[in-house]
């Protein structure tokens, strides 16, 4: 009976003992989980304020996270133009870096509001940057397509000519260059 009472008692400290080691293995998940760094939102760091390994307080800045794809471009419409503008339109930006591409996209927003000094409203268009070569900062020039004439002729903005307030281009007949205004 001392044999039985001993094992019984044996076996309660190693059933505590077993929940002790369930709390610490509980507890070092916790810190483990601690360590790690989620964020909210997709995107890419474009800074980081702590290196691998510093000790963080909870509300200090951490990253500075980009979102990427799409890409917002905020940009500035005459009010003049406020008629012709609708979101869903499409959006068609070219920025600097990449001179013979143009990027697509949609508009999201049209302020319901014009700024008085500028005489102006500011929409926002969602661009398409699934191969990421648009960087989050870029200056882009963009236009907002209100309508599409299949029939229209267009050229190329190099292929005009401007002298003194007149808009030239010029086109091969009869394998000579005839101008026309």
């Amino acid at each position: 009976q001392a044999a039985h009472q001993s094992a019984a008692e044996q076996a309660k400290a190693l059933v505590a003992d077993a929940a002790v080691k369930d709390a610490q293995l509980a507890l070092a998940r916790k810190k483990l989980s601690d360590t790690t760094i989620r964020a909210p939102l997709a995107g890419s760091i474009s800074r980081r304020f702590i290196a691998a390994g510093e000790y963080v307080k909870v509300a200090a800045p951490l990253f500075t996270i980009v979102e990427d794809n799409p890409l917002k471009l905020i940009g500035m419409i005459p009010e003049r133009f406020a008629a012709q503008i609708k979101p869903d339109q499409t959006v068609e930006a070219r920025v600097d870096s990449f001179p013979d591409k143009s990027f697509k996209g949609k508009l999201a927003r049209v302020s319901p509001a014009s700024e008085v000094a500028s005489r102006s409203f500011i929409i926002e268009a969602l661009i398409d940057n699934g191969e990421r070569r648009l960087k989050p900062g870029f200056f882009a020039h963009a236009a907002v397509f209100t309508q599409v004439d299949p029939n229209a002729l267009t050229l190329p903005q190099q292929a005009v000519v401007t002298f003194a307030g007149v808009s030239k281009a010029y086109v091969i007949e009869n394998d000579l260059a005839q101008e026309r205004i």
